[in-house]
């Protein structure tokens, strides 16, 4: 997000790397983040036990 910051800086998108899935009330937040930020956002869970890579993140 420091580079949010610095208008220098060309951002194609934010992404948050986090260690849970999102419940429906945490879904719904971040969609509200979403539609304040001109900058495209994701939240990518993290799935620590997942061996295969392409099951490792859950996007939203």
């Amino acid at each position: 997000e420091y580079a949010y910051l610095d208008s220098r800086v060309n951002i194609k998108k934010l992404v948050i790397v986090g260690p849970v899935k999102l419940n429906d009330s945490e879904k719904s937040y971040f969609e509200s983040i979403r539609k304040l930020i001109s900058i495209k956002i994701e939240y990518w869970a993290y799935e620590k036990s997942e061996n295969d890579l392409g099951k490792k993140f859950l996007i939203y």
